[in-house]
C-alpha cells in the first residue's frame, strides 16, 4: 500500500520548490522587463527593432512559462488536499478498527 504520508511530504516539499522558483524568476524579470523599456525608450535603428522582436518573444515565452507555473502550482495544491483528506479519512478508518 502507498505510504500516503511520504507521497504528501514529498508533494509538499515539490510545491514549496515550485513556489520559490516562481517568486525567484518573477523578481528576475521585473528588473528585466524595466531595463528594457528604459533601453527601448533611447534606442533605435535596425538594431534596435531586431533587438525589440527578440525582447517580446523572449517576454511572451517567460510570461506564458510563468502562467503555466501557476497552472501547475494550482493543480499541485488540490491534489494535495484531496490526497490529505483521503489520508485523514484512511487514518481515521485505521484507528476507529
Amino acid at each position: 500500500m502507498t505510504d500516503t504520508r511520504r507521497l504528501l511530504a514529498n508533494l509538499s516539499e515539490y510545491e514549496q520548490a515550485l513556489i520559490r522558483q516562481m517568486e525567484t524568476l518573477r523578481s528576475h524579470h521585473e528588473p528585466l522587463r524595466l531595463a528594457w523599456q528604459q533601453l527601448h525608450e533611447v534606442y533605435a535603428g535596425s538594431a534596435a527593432e531586431h533587438f525589440a522582436e527578440a525582447w517580446r518573444r523572449a517576454d511572451d515565452g517567460f510570461v506564458h512559462y510563468l502562467e503555466d507555473g501557476i497552472a501547475v502550482q494550482e493543480q499541485l495544491r488540490r491534489g494535495i488536499e484531496s490526497l490529505r483528506i483521503l489520508d485523514t479519512a484512511s487514518h481515521n478508518r485505521v484507528d476507529d478498527e
